[in-house]
């Protein structure tokens, strides 16, 4: 748990900074580099999916082995 929520806290830190640093820059600037964030907000986002898909993938092998046959 502590490990998803860490991850995901990174990603949109991440991007949360280079909207501010896009923000600050100038509103010429800021139409080019609101097209950089909108694409790196879309891979984090991508990102984040891969790794929960992971995560319940790993969940799903440990549930198995929970379960006992009928």
């Amino acid at each position: 748990g502590k490990e998803i929520k860490d991850q995901i806290s990174h990603d949109f830190n991440e991007v949360k900074d280079d909207l501010s640093k896009a923000a600050k820059s100038g509103k010429d600037k800021f139409k080019e580099d609101l097209k950089d964030f909108a694409s790196k907000a879309s891979y984090k986002t991508e990102e984040t999916i891969t790794f929960l898909e992971k995560q319940l993938a790993k969940l799903k092998e440990k549930n198995k082995t929970l379960q006992q046959p009928s």
